[in-house]
């Protein structure tokens, strides 16, 4: 089977939603999931956190205390974080609040890549240099909001522990008896709402969005926020500039006690967040 980040899925299935897309890369994943049992791994969550709590007071975050670079070397191991350590940092900080949620970025790793399948030409016969781009962030409650939030639309439902991540290996597994988000957000009497972050992809110069294969995952943390991450993995060829522009996809919907959404609660918001690289010292 072709892997799935080499898939243009407006080629297999002609002009679709991106919402479409979206829907097949994660049961493409899901998928991949109950294949391979995922790996115990040490948690890299408290690198993360410092990392946002820098970010969000510094521009300066070195590289060696880069949430994703921490998060990417944790899934995929110290090869591909060496291969991460060799790219360009974009300092994070970026915020957004969306019906009671504030978006936070990490930060990003733009990375000289190659890719061997460009979109609008099909598989290549040499590799082509383009840049790949990684990042990491969080979604939490806003101050003042009393929110339960349940990561992703699709893997987690009302009933899973909460603040444990169940398919990554970032955090212990859950105890016995631990609470659902369901549990926790009738003892504080909040609204249970279910969130996401993830890419639309690239915008060239004009401002215009590159079709192209997206990599995610939405992570809940035991403090109740939801780390995510965004993986670009460029089909086109991209070369480097002094800046870049990511557009983003945030997604909610609030639940009922039984998990079900409620109608008329979901709200979606396309957020472009400017990369800017820091320059060699």
């Amino acid at each position: 089977m072709k892997d799935r980040t080499q898939i243009d899925f407006t080629k297999v299935y002609g002009d679709v939603p991106a919402s479409f897309s979206h829907r097949v890369e994660y049961a493409l994943r899901r998928c991949e999931k109950e294949e391979t049992k995922p790996m115990k791994r040490k948690s890299t969550v408290a690198i993360l956190l410092v990392a946002l709590v820098l970010a969000l007071t510094t521009t300066a975050v070195a590289a060696v205390l880069s949430g994703t670079i921490a998060f990417y070397g944790q899934q995929y191991g110290p090869d591909f974080q060496e291969k991460l350590e060799q790219g360009k940092l974009a300092p994070g900080g970026q915020s957004t609040v969306v019906n009671g949620v504030t978006v936070t970025m990490t930060d990003f790793v733009i990375v000289p890549d190659q890719t061997q399948w460009l979109y609008g030409v099909g598989e290549l016969d040499t590799p082509a240099d383009t840049l790949s781009f990684y990042a990491t962030g969080a979604l939490m409650p806003a101050p003042g909001e009393n929110l339960v939030l349940l990561a992703d639309m699709y893997e987690y439902k009302s009933t899973d522990p909460a603040g444990y991540d169940l398919f990554y290996g970032t955090t212990p597994e859950a105890p016995e008896g631990a609470p659902s988000y369901a549990d926790v957000a009738k003892e504080k009497g909040a609204t249970l709402r279910q969130v996401r972050c993830i890419a639309n992809g690239i915008l060239d110069a004009e401002g215009k969005l590159l079709v192209n294969t997206i990599g995610s995952c939405i992570v809940p943390q035991t403090d109740g926020s939801v780390v995510f991450s965004i993986e670009i993995p460029s089909e086109h060829i991209i070369a480097e500039q002094d800046s870049y522009q990511i557009s983003l996809s945030i997604d909610m919907e609030d639940l009922d006690a039984e998990g079900n959404p409620i109608e008329g609660t979901y709200m979606h918001k396309d957020w472009i967040v400017t990369l800017v690289p820091r320059k060699a010292e």
